[in-house]
């Protein structure tokens, strides 16, 4: 019986976690969908696409998902020409970057207010917001430089081998380099 119980509740977690990730992927693909008639320069196409990534997001419940959707959103918006809702719109989108604690999706939510304000001729809140964008991106870097080197030898023959890993997080999502060295000298 205690057998049975445990299966049924181990089958339930497990139904409730695929309708998760489910909703999850419905989401993503969604919003790429946007994405794609955003780059089409389909603005009415791309605004359906991420308000519908919207509504997924309230059944996500995740401040990402929400940060996204609304950044799409009000790109659409600009687009479409109506800079002062496209403002609202990433404004809104910035908040839930800020509260995820997703600091490059904050600087590229800036970098766009800065873009609508410069194409509304209100250069001083356009200067403001690249301005803050860049100060996310200078101390949010993140950056390792690690180096190892051995030398050494005999009198006859001497040897010195270094390797080198470097890595450095790029200022925009999936954006980083990553290099590794070798060297050694007989």
């Amino acid at each position: 019986m205690r057998k049975t119980v445990f299966l049924i509740l181990i089958g339930c977690l497990a139904s409730f976690f695929a309708a998760a990730e489910t909703k999850e992927q419905h989401w993503k693909t969604v919003l790429q969908e946007g994405y794609y008639a955003l780059r089409k320069f389909m603005a009415e196409d791309a605004l359906k696409s991420f308000n519908q990534a919207i509504v997924l997001s309230q059944e996500i419940d995740k401040p990402y998902c929400y940060a996204e959707s609304y950044f799409g959103a009000g790109q659409a918006i600009w687009y479409d020409g109506r800079f002062d809702n496209a403002i609202d719109t990433i404004t809104i989108a910035l908040q839930y970057f800020r509260e995820g604690n997703h600091v490059f999706g904050a600087a590229s939510a800036l970098r766009i207010l800065s873009n609508i304000y410069d194409d509304k001729g209100d250069y001083e809140n356009a200067f403001k917001n690249v301005i803050q964008a860049l100060d996310i991106y200078k101390t949010n870097k993140d950056q390792q430089n690690y180096v190892l080197s051995l030398s050494g030898g005999t009198e006859k023959t001497r040897f010195y081998t270094a390797g080198n890993y470097y890595y450095e997080q790029g200022t925009l999502q999936h954006n980083s380099a990553r290099r590794f060295n070798l060297r050694t000298n007989i």
